[in-house]
């Protein structure tokens, strides 16, 4: 496929300005559900083979977020296309002053492999509601369901509004390269720099949705079975390989064995052999598993580490006390391995989390009000979850996104609509009015009145 010719016709499209209407986003986003209901047994195959994800993990955690996110898009698109009326400013009476969210043109959306089909689609949700053309950049380490997209796409839509571009590094820094409105990327914080990098050429707009280590703190041992099962499901479910998932427990000191103890028997009730279980899911390549392997070196297991490279399985596996100098401490998991420090006070928690890059989301199990308040205040992350894991990133409701390391820039919903828009001000002032008072001559009786304005409005 010629890149540079995909991105001209692209923009033709947009400059005719066909999809601007509410009627044709409306349509398109319906084209979106139907390639992902028609089509929904062969997505959920594809992404099985490519790391053994059971049907229900797809279901649950890509299919039915999709669907979700496009019914409230449908819903509330002309809500979220309609000018928004703000106040006035004094010089500028009469006129009306309104935001006006507009589309960029044409947006490059790049997706990750850990979810194959929601973190390339999600955006695509977005893109289509802000009245955008979109490119779409699977991962290339998702192969089948990169392949399953490439060939669903034109099915439902012309490339000159929506086209799949396949291949690896090197296509996709063909395609930042090209003068885009808008890249969306989904990876980790070392690639999203230099997306940041190229994109800095045009001054193209960029959403980067990275990672981190999302630090979870347990300081009761209230409801400890569902606690553990919380933690549970968000650390293992994809095998790890979510971006959310808690990436280390810090836990005072006195719940310990308790904590250990539960978390045992939790896993056992989920997987019962992992090895053996349809519901747990293997790393996505040997490069990542090689990796996960390496950070097993020299800890403490209390839980797990067996390895089997031929299927790419690492059991679930928890890790006692490790050494915060260690690699395990200081890169993103990205796996099914549960490192478990202690603490005394939790200012400790706070000032470890501190001394990290801010993370993409903190998870607090508690019935301290005090505690919540000091987290909310103290801890900068790209979100939080009170006694659950994961799960904020289901409702559309709320903007998902990081900070700094973790990320830039927000989506899903309507966050996800002004992501793909610029919001543009506007100030709409009849002609027959003018103000004097602000244009020269500057008199002293001028300046008398507006001395008395600004007093009798502002102090």
């Amino acid at each position: 496929m010629n890149i540079e010719h995909l991105v001209k016709s692209q923009k033709q499209k947009f400059y005719r300005d066909e999809t601007l209407s509410i009627d044709f986003r409306r349509d398109k986003l319906q084209k979106l559900k139907e390639l992902i209901i028609e089509n929904e047994s062969e997505l959920m195959d594809a992404v099985k083979k490519d790391f053994g994800k059971s049907q229900f993990e797809v279901l649950s955690t890509e299919i039915s977020i999709l669907l979700a996110e496009i019914k409230t898009a449908q819903k509330n698109l002309k809500l979220w296309m309609r000018p928004k009326r703000v106040k006035n400013f004094i010089f500028n009476i009469p006129s009306r002053n309104y935001v006006s969210n507009v589309p960029r043109g044409v947006s490059l959306i790049i997706g990750a492999w850990n979810y194959p089909i929601q973190l390339l689609l999600a955006p695509a949700i977005a893109s289509i509601a802000a009245g955008n053309t979109v490119i779409l950049k699977p991962s290339e380490l998702a192969i089948n369901t990169s392949n399953l997209i490439s060939q669903l796409i034109p099915k439902y839509f012309e490339s000159d509004y929506m086209a799949v571009v396949e291949g690896d590094g090197s296509v996709c820094q063909e395609l930042i390269s090209q003068d885009l409105d808008m890249i969306f990327f989904t990876g980790s914080s070392q690639v999203g720099s230099k997306i940041m990098e190229s994109a800095s050429k045009f001054l193209t707009p960029v959403v980067l949705e990275l990672g981190g280590k999302s630090p979870c703190i347990v300081d009761s041992d209230k409801n400890l079975k569902l606690t553990c099962e919380k933690i549970a499901f968000g650390k293992f479910v994809n095998a790890g390989q979510t971006c959310v998932a808690p990436d280390y427990i810090l836990i005072n000191e006195g719940l310990k064995n308790k904590f250990i103890d539960e978390m045992k028997k939790v896993i056992k009730n989920f997987y019962n052999n992992s090895v053996e279980s349809s519901d747990y899911a293997r790393i996505i390549n040997e490069r990542h598993f090689q990796r996960l392997k390496r950070l097993l070196d020299n800890q403490n297991i209390l839980l797990g580490g067996e390895v089997d490279e031929a299927s790419r399985y690492i059991s679930p596996t928890l890790i006692d006390s490790p050494c915060l100098s260690d690699p395990i401490m200081n890169e993103e998991i990205f796996g099914p391995i549960l490192p478990i420090i202690t603490y005394k006070d939790v200012n400790e928690c706070i000032e470890l989390i501190r001394s990290k890059t801010p993370p993409l989301a903190l998870y607090l199990f508690t019935n301290d009000n005090k505690l919540k308040e000091s987290f909310f205040r103290k801890v900068l992350a790209g979100g939080m979850c009170i006694n659950e894991t994961i799960v904020h990133l289901a409702n559309d409701h709320l903007p998902f996104g990081g900070v700094k390391n973790s990320g830039i820039g927000n989506y899903h919903g309507e966050y996800g609509m002004k992501a793909f828009s610029h919001q543009k001000a506007i100030l709409d002032k009849p002609s027959w009015f003018n103000l004097p008072i602000r244009q020269p001559p500057y008199t002293k009786r001028n300046f008398k009145l507006l001395n008395y304005l600004i007093k009798l409005l502002y102090h």
